[in-house]
């Protein structure tokens, strides 16, 4: 019976149900799993929540920094962990130190190494170009690859990795409890959340996510200033907490139309989803995708060049829009969409439509066929 271990540096508190339904789905094919991960940095989020099963082993990381690089890198103590495993799978990251051993292992015909990322850091600066090579180098050194989108499978086969040996999974995260409580907001719960924040249907965008500057407050700024202009019945709930927050609790106090609510999550951010017409994001687009498509609130975002990968799910027009990185652009979108409810159900159709087509069960079924695929 073959085993499979998978390395994570952290195990936040969306990949629990992903583990879970794979360990499943694998152990009815006869492969064993192990998962090893560790604690994440002090401060930072999301952080690591507990998974206690037999097949889960968690490590204490040793986070190392050089001050006058500016670079940091990891180690995860689990090389013992993972002597008598068939195929080891990593996440695709220059500063994780156990993708180097692993990679010789592997090169010596030991456990195959297959890494799993983004294929490119998409958010990297300019200045990180050796971080960039060395990330290329393990690359080449990998088995078999599980690309977060088509847009990583194109990334890693562009820089020469075999097509053939990339599994493309679309991740995803648990969406079906989020999108269940959303449609069971009722029309009461709707009326009184609309009364107690001054909302009128059909002008309502919400922001929902981490407030870091990737998220490009300037521009949420920006487009709702000349938005409320032209439409002042338009509102903005900010949902989440984070560096930034600061700024736009005081944004919040400057502007009539926004209306911060801090951080929420689940059934508490159910109701908020429920009263919202569209989601503004015009930063850093990731997996908040499939919570609009679950949740059926469009999604309105930018051309930025930082995305992540789940960009790749937007089909601009039918489940969600995209324009130019400037506030004009933004403004004149979420004008149309408040004048156009014929618009505004033609996405929300859309949203419905892949809400079904990028699902966690899909994507553990695909990860499942790679991981077979990649033992042969």
């Amino acid at each position: 019976m073959p085993t499979v271990s998978i390395v994570q540096r952290i195990l936040p508190h969306y990949r629990l149900a992903f583990f879970e339904r794979l360990q499943a789905q694998l152990q009815e094919r006869d492969v064993t799993l192990r998962l090893c991960y560790g604690q994440e940095e002090p401060g930072a989020r999301p952080g690591s929540v507990e998974l206690a099963r037999p097949w889960v082993h968690r490590v204490h990381n040793r986070y190392l920094f050089d001050e006058r690089s500016g670079h940091g890198a990891v180690w995860q103590p689990c090389l013992r962990e993972l002597a008598q495993s068939d195929l080891v799978i990593s996440e695709h990251a220059a500063r994780l130190l156990i993708n180097y051993p692993l990679a010789a292992i592997s090169r010596l015909g030991g456990a195959r190494l297959a890494l799993w990322g983004h294929g490119a850091n998409l958010q990297a600066m300019p200045q990180r170009r050796l971080s960039d090579r060395i990330r290329a180098g393990l690359a080449h050194g990998a088995h078999w690859w599980f690309a977060y989108t088509a847009m990583s499978a194109r990334i890693v086969a562009g820089a020469g990795f075999p097509r053939e040996r990339i599994t493309v999974v679309n991740n995803a995260i648990d969406t079906c409890s989020l999108g269940a409580a959303v449609h069971a907001t009722t029309p009461w719960q709707r009326e009184e959340l609309r009364r107690a924040l001054d909302l009128t249907p059909g002008s309502v965008a919400i922001f929902c996510g981490r407030l870091v500057t990737e998220k490009r407050f300037d521009l949420v700024r920006r487009a709702g200033q000349l938005t409320y202009r032209r439409r002042p019945e338009f509102r903005l709930i900010v949902v989440g907490d984070g560096p930034h927050e600061s700024d736009v609790r005081r944004m919040a106090a400057e502007c009539p139309w926004v209306r911060f609510v801090g951080a929420r999550y689940g059934a508490q951010l159910a109701p908020y989803l429920a009263v919202s017409d569209f989601m503004l994001m015009p930063g850093l687009v990731g997996l908040v995708i499939v919570d609009s498509f679950a949740a059926e609130v469009p999604l309105i975002t930018t051309d930025h060049r930082a995305h992540s990968p789940e960009i790749e799910y937007l089909r601009n027009g039918e489940n969600a829009l995209m324009t130019a990185a400037r506030g004009d652009a933004l403004a004149d979108e979420m004008v149309a969409l408040i004048a156009s409810q014929d618009k505004l159900l033609k996405l929300r159709a859309g949203c419905r439509a892949s809400a079904r087509e990028y699902t966690l069960e899909k994507m553990v079924g695909r990860f499942s066929a790679g991981v077979l695929t990649a033992l042969r």
